[in-house]
């Protein structure tokens, strides 16, 4: 994809992340952060799968089928490769497709764009799914369930869900003709990041590194599975993992599926959440080029 090195690198390098989470020991219980988050739809069916390279069809297009996650939020995320690149060479990337999901029935999905997937049952640790894609007669898909390595708890609780950008504060320093000049500016809406690097090359900021028109971060996805997911304006995705390093101080570390297809070499990071009310803020921090900067999303 290749489109946004400035914020993978961001994300990818956060040594701390300074956002208090209301746990200092002379902190009364009435400054605590006030949480009101109502439960995602559909926690309950929340579901991942992976699939053995098992061929269908995704908008008419021939794919294999690598997994099939179900959030907690009622979206789905398809893994695949595509069939027509398996037929070149042995060494062809994943690709992603995320839309919208709702039950059916019990254990009965209905997948906007695609079909309908049903958990059948289950033999020994394999789970046996019934898939019907547009288009094509309903077929028997062996799947392994995919557990992830996150810890379960409130903040799991509160932070499993996609999230929409609401705003971006940019944050840091940098040296102009040899002064250090402080960055500080929000960004309402969602993350347009050819926006924010055009106020920061204005500060002096040597940012040369490519970046797709429109590159605008849309939404952010955690899942109790362990996946943490961008979601881009072009229907493009970044996908990896996480899990929570210290999970009371809402300190968590990822790592990314596909960093060369995302851009750049790095693979992993450390980031902060807290919670108040019905939002969340994603504090990271970082240095990218001659500068350091702070980048904090609300999200809700």
């Amino acid at each position: 994809m290749k489109k946004h090195f400035f914020l993978m690198a961001l994300m990818a390098i956060a040594p701390l992340a300074l956002i208090s989470c209301g746990d200092d020991d002379d902190e009364s219980a009435e400054s605590t952060p006030k949480v009101n988050l109502s439960t995602p739809a559909y926690k309950d069916n929340a579901a991942k799968f992976t699939i053995d390279n098992v061929p269908t069809k995704l908008n008419g297009k021939d794919i294999l089928l690598t997994g099939l996650e179900f959030t907690e939020s009622g979206y789905y995320l398809i893994t695949y490769r595509e069939a027509a690149a398996a037929t070149r060479t042995d060494n062809f990337d994943l690709s992603y497709y995320m839309s919208k999901y709702i039950m059916s029935g019990e254990s009965d999905y209905t997948l906007s764009d695609f079909g309908h997937v049903k958990i059948a049952g289950k033999s020994g640790n394999n789970y046996l799914l019934l898939v019907k894609s547009a288009g094509e007669e309903e077929f028997e898909v062996p799947a392994t369930p995919w557990n992830g390595n996150v810890k379960p708890g409130t903040e799991t609780d509160y932070l499993c869900r996609t999230w929409t950008i609401t705003n971006t504060r940019l944050m840091g320093t940098v040296m102009n003709n040899g002064k250090t000049i402080k960055l500080g500016r929000d960004f309402p809406g969602e993350c347009d990041l050819n926006q924010i690097i055009d106020y920061a090359k204005e500060q002096g900021a040597n940012i040369t590194d490519y970046i797709d028109d429109n590159s605008i971060v849309k939404g952010v996805t955690f899942t109790e599975k362990g996946t943490y997911l961008l979601n881009f304006n072009r229907s493009t995705y970044d996908v990896g993992e996480w899990r929570w390093t210290d999970m009371t101080k809402g300190l968590l570390s990822y790592t990314w599926n596909n960093p060369t297809e995302m851009g750049n070499p790095l693979e992993s990071g450390i980031a902060q959440v807290a919670f108040a009310n019905n939002e969340c803020k994603l504090t990271l921090k970082s240095t990218v080029s001659e500068f350091d900067l702070e980048m904090i999303c609300t999200m809700h």
